[in-house]
């Protein structure tokens, strides 16, 4: 099957999940995966272009490209037990009058990593460019 857009998303697509109990554990063995039915869609006023939030009940994550992820939430879940973490996010474009995109890796175990910001590019044929900040 093809990959589709968030935004491409309806009632009767199928989505792959992973369901698994993460209370102590710290690596991935028992992972349960999953073939999950979308069974609703909603829109919220005022975001369409800016917020969405795919949950998979009852443990609201999900894969995407073989990677366990939740994309609208920091906090216990997966974070205790995952090998790296990395926060993404942008500015308000339409404050800013400019994309900018930061990046910061919050925990990469065994390594001794940079743990301030960097600024993020997206440039063609050359891929990201970080710059710390």
């Amino acid at each position: 099957a093809e990959p589709i857009r968030t935004c491409e998303v309806k009632v009767g697509d199928r989505i792959i999940s992973a369901n698994y109990d993460v209370v102590g554990r710290h690596n991935l063995d028992g992972v349960h995966v999953r073939v999950a039915k979308v069974l609703e869609v909603r829109e919220c006023d005022g975001c369409e272009n800016y917020v969405y939030d795919l949950s998979v009940e009852p443990f609201e994550n999900y894969l995407a490209d073989g990677v366990v992820v939740h994309n609208s939430t920091f906090g216990f879940g997966l974070e205790h037990i995952a090998d790296g973490i990395l926060h993404l996010w942008m500015d308000d474009v339409e404050s800013v009058k400019e994309v900018r995109r930061y990046l910061i890796i919050k925990k990469m175990r065994m390594t001794n990593h940079f743990r301030g910001t960097y600024r993020v590019e997206i440039a063609p044929s050359k891929g990201l460019i970080l710059t710390k900040l």
